[in-house]
């Protein structure tokens, strides 16, 4: 697994804190799909951060991000019994990043 931190604020944050399983499983996938993962933003006191369920990660590494976006929420299903409500990534900025967020019926392979 290829995970790094922008800083070593955001990693000290991130290993201090107890994160979903679900957020664990998919940036291993994720790592294993796209190489790489920065996370650039991860608990706060706010929002779905605050659950520890979300993280942000850095997009500009990547040549096509909305792409990649579209290519993962087509895979996985963030809450089986809202289907189409929620995504897992969203692609936004400014500054323009990925929003990874997930719930406990997060799955994977919605379209095998």
């Amino acid at each position: 697994m290829n995970l790094s931190f922008a800083s070593e604020q955001i990693f000290n944050k991130f290993v201090t804190r107890v994160y979903h399983p679900k957020l664990a499983e998919f940036l291993w996938w994720w790592c294993d799909q796209f190489y790489k993962a920065v996370i650039t933003s991860c608990w706060r006191s706010d929002g779905v951060h605050s659950t520890g369920r979300a993280v942000d990660l850095r997009s500009y590494i990547y040549s096509n991000p909305e792409g990649m976006a579209k290519l993962v929420n087509a895979e996985w299903e963030y809450d089986p019994k809202r289907p189409g409500k929620y995504d897992v990534v969203y692609y936004h900025g400014p500054p323009n990043h990925f929003h990874i967020q997930v719930h406990d019926r997060t799955t994977y392979g919605r379209n095998p």
